[in-house]
């Protein structure tokens, strides 16, 4: 977990439930909201390399393709 201002405990934040019909303190939601900020900025960032890592191989293989057939025409 990141730390913040608050030094909410992590064992304290992983006790937290939604459903258990207490609202969680302020303290409790400013951690969540760091720790969903946080999984969403990886996540966006391992989806942007898988799309340009695609990207890559896409252009090797059309590469491949039309390297052949391009040489001919410049003859």
């Amino acid at each position: 977990m990141i730390e913040n201002k608050k030094h909410i405990t992590q064992e304290k934040l992983n006790a937290y439930r939604f459903l258990s019909g207490e609202e969680p303190t302020d303290e409790m939601l400013e951690a969540i909201m760091i720790e969903v900020a946080q999984e969403a900025k990886e996540r966006n960032q391992r989806a942007t390399d898988r799309y340009w890592e695609e990207m890559r191989l896409d252009i090797i293989e059309k590469q491949k393709y039309w390297g052949p057939i391009l040489k001919d025409l410049k003859k």
